[in-house]
């Protein structure tokens, strides 16, 4: 499985990168390795959200819809959009491996101060409404039937849709306060979130929420 992905800086509610992953956990969307310098120049700086645009695709796939997406929004070294990339997109390693040492100096870089439930709130509530970059916006309908051209016949693993759904069954303890909720999507409606964001919340090391039997 292959996804899209975007950032978007809480600043200003709106786009600022998009980026491609293969991980059934999306957790390439949600890192901060090997970021160019521009992306960690806006992160030093504001807040942002993680916002899955598109899943379940082949790798070719995601790499045309990359280049899609970037054409749209446009990139800001080339003065002709809001995007932090530096190229056009399409040209990602599918499985790249990197050494030991160099895993565990990114790990270093990007250990994060842990975030109160008032800091996710602040974020949650500043994507409500018109307050939300995408507000009143919809894709034109040439758009839309290329998307849904692009998903027919696809099936998911049998296998790997009973991980997702077994996941999200579990029970998510909020360590400050104590609360329990039924399921990850039970924390994302809570905080007005994507499942998959309060999902790295839970698997987060730097949060306060904890998978419970």
């Amino acid at each position: 499985m292959a996804y899209l992905y975007r950032h978007i800086r809480l600043d200003k509610n709106q786009p600022f990168y998009i980026g491609i992953g293969s991980d059934m956990t999306y957790n390439r969307a949600y890192s901060q390795k090997n970021r160019n310098k521009y992306w960690k120049n806006i992160v030093s700086k504001t807040e942002y959200e993680v916002e899955i645009l598109l899943s379940d695709l082949t790798w070719e796939e995601a790499c045309t819809k990359e280049i899609e997406f970037i054409k749209l929004y446009g990139r800001k070294d080339l003065n002709n959009g809001i995007l932090c990339n530096y190229t056009n997109g399409g040209e990602g390693v599918l499985g790249l491996l990197v050494s030991d040492e160099t895993r565990n100096k990114l790990k270093k870089a990007n250990t994060g101060k842990k975030q109160s439930s008032e800091q996710i709130a602040k974020r949650a509530e500043k994507l409500k409404g018109k307050g939300n970059f995408w507000f009143g916006k919809k894709f034109s309908e040439e758009y839309r039937k290329k998307l849904s051209e692009a998903k027919k016949g696809k099936k998911r693993n049998v296998e790997v849709m009973n991980n997702l759904h077994a996941c999200l069954r579990k029970k998510i303890l909020d360590l400050e306060t104590n609360k329990i909720y039924n399921s990850i999507n039970d924390l994302a409606k809570e905080y007005n979130v994507h499942s998959s964001t309060a999902s790295r919340w839970v698997k987060s090391k730097n949060l306060k929420f904890k998978i419970i039997k």
